[in-house]
């Protein structure tokens, strides 16, 4: 058998296009928050999780209560919300609007011919005691067209992460 020889410019060639790919691979998600009423009126108080709706099947069932307790854990490690609801004055309710994800597999398959991924979620801070929308905001997390690392588990988390560090003041 003749081995394969590669001329340097090819070689060249093929190593940047396996480095482009790479790095776009590693890509980041991007995150953002979008405001609608004033941060003021959520300062203080304990939070209570209320109820987590998909519009029209755009992501799998599993998708709200790994969110709503992703949210109930880091918002208990800052102590914005306690088991039970219990001594809660605002409620979180949860809306996904959009939903888009890749396995891993896809991604290694086909590349950035799948697509990134995507999560978007409406979040409404009710006041508990005279039901009225306090806070209105929505939370985006998407990936590049080939990030190998983001699974729709890594999407939930990267929101639920976003959601507590805007509860609890971090990011405006």
């Amino acid at each position: 058998m003749k081995p394969i020889v590669i001329g340097r410019q090819y070689l060249m060639v093929l190593v940047s296009l396996v480095l482009i790919f790479a790095v776009a691979g590693c890509a980041s998600t991007t995150q953002t928050i979008t405001k609608k009423a004033d941060m003021s009126l959520l300062k203080g108080g304990l939070y209570a999780m209320g109820s987590c709706e998909i519009r029209e099947d755009v992501a799998a069932q599993s998708t709200c209560p790994e969110l709503q307790e992703h949210v109930q854990y880091g918002l208990l490690k800052k102590g914005l919300y306690k088991p039970g609801n219990a001594g809660a004055d605002k409620v979180i309710n949860l809306t996904i609007t959009s939903s888009r994800s890749v396995s891993a597999m896809g991604h290694a398959l086909a590349g950035p011919l799948t697509g990134g991924n995507k999560l978007v979620v409406l979040i409404d801070i009710v006041d508990k005691t005279s039901g009225k929308v306090i806070e209105q905001s929505v939370i985006s997390s998407t990936s590049s067209l080939t990030a190998y690392n983001t699974t729709d588990k890594m999407m939930i988390r990267r929101v639920g992460n976003r959601l507590v560090e805007y509860l609890s003041g971090g990011a405006q």
